[in-house]
């Protein structure tokens, strides 16, 4: 018997949404300093959105989002998939995953989604920030700096 895993596709609702949340963006969970981490949306396959985000900092906190976007509206979009949070000071430093369904969303004059289920495991509050801003890009390292320069 042959059994075929149909994943279906992402609803989208408002097309320039969907647009403007393609691409590599800035992302930052409140409790890490710094550097902020990267949250890229891609279509691994046609007409299914994705989204693998992530911040680490040196000292080991770190926060990542990994899963399919199931529905994308003009202020919103929703999410089935992974959420880790690790933080020294937040949770007695444990771990905390959650697994299920996530809304990211937009309001006021906002210029991120920010994760509606806040609660973190030991009920504290997570500000999971993805804004429309992009990544600097990485210094060139193509550049051959003994060139003269023009």
């Amino acid at each position: 018997m042959l059994i075929a895993l149909v994943l279906s596709q992402t609803l989208i609702n408002h097309p320039p949404a969907a647009d403007q949340l393609m691409g590599d963006h800035v992302f930052n969970l409140q409790w890490i300093d710094s550097p902020p981490g990267v949250a890229r949306v891609s279509e691994p396959e046609k007409g299914q959105l994705q989204l693998d985000a992530e911040q680490r900092n040196k000292k080991g906190d770190l926060a990542s989002i990994k899963g399919r976007i199931t529905r994308v509206d003009a202020w919103s979009f929703e999410l089935k998939g992974t959420i880790t949070t690790q933080v020294s000071y937040v949770n007695s430093g444990k771990p905390c995953t959650r697994e299920g369904d996530f809304t990211f969303r937009i309001t006021g004059k906002r210029k991120y989604w920010r994760l509606k289920q806040m609660q973190n495991c030991d009920g504290s509050v997570d500000y999971l920030d993805i804004f429309f801003a992009r990544p600097p890009s990485p210094a060139r390292t193509d550049i051959d700096s003994s060139s003269p320069q023009r």
